[in-house]
């Protein structure tokens, strides 16, 4: 099926968008009506943004278009928005200081750290799903070289899966190679 240019624009810009707010939530931590729009799948696919060439489209549409334009098709573009309002509530979270003293302070603290843990292992996997996407690139071009070409990539690839694996993620990052290959 051929997406619409439009659709294929508004996809891209989209995603641009969510790892735009994961990297600065603070720029986007006062916007109530774009954080109710993270909140959910129809939302995000209901939102408009002539600026940044978002347009509205219905949620299948979305999903359709994410999996024929993105690497990761809509799952990883699902990925991102929950990230995101992940990152957001928690960069406004970490405003309110926490009392350190009290049974209560203390529970938010441990809550706090519980926050900061599951987005860095987002950031994480995403980083990760990256890596293993620029492996995967890496090897199509080696794959149109010679042989010393090909078994030099071959070599480092498997230096760089044995760097990866020593990830905490080690059964996920397997997974992220074996369907990047």
């Amino acid at each position: 099926m051929a997406i619409n240019e439009k659709h294929a624009r508004s996809v891209v810009a989209t995603s641009e968008l969510l790892k735009s707010v994961i990297a600065e939530p603070s720029s986007y931590e006062a916007d109530v009506d774009f954080i109710a729009t993270l909140k959910s799948q129809g939302r995000l696919a209901k939102y408009e943004n002539a600026s940044l060439s978002i347009t509205s489209c219905a949620l299948n549409t979305l999903k359709t278009a994410a999996d024929e334009i993105l690497e990761d098709g809509y799952e990883g573009l699902e990925q991102l928005r929950k990230s995101a309002i992940l990152t957001i509530n928690g960069h406004s979270e970490k405003r309110e200081a926490s009392n350190k003293s009290s049974k209560l302070g203390l529970a938010k603290l441990v809550a706090e750290q519980e926050l900061e843990i599951t987005k860095l292992e987002q950031h994480n996997v995403l980083l990760t799903s990256l890596v293993v996407e620029l492996m995967s690139k890496a090897r199509k071009y080696a794959n149109r070289g010679d042989a010393t070409t090909k078994a030099l990539c071959a070599k480092e690839m498997k230096e760089v899966s044995t760097q990866i694996s020593f990830s905490q993620n080690s059964k996920l990052v397997q997974e992220l190679i074996k369907n990047g290959s």
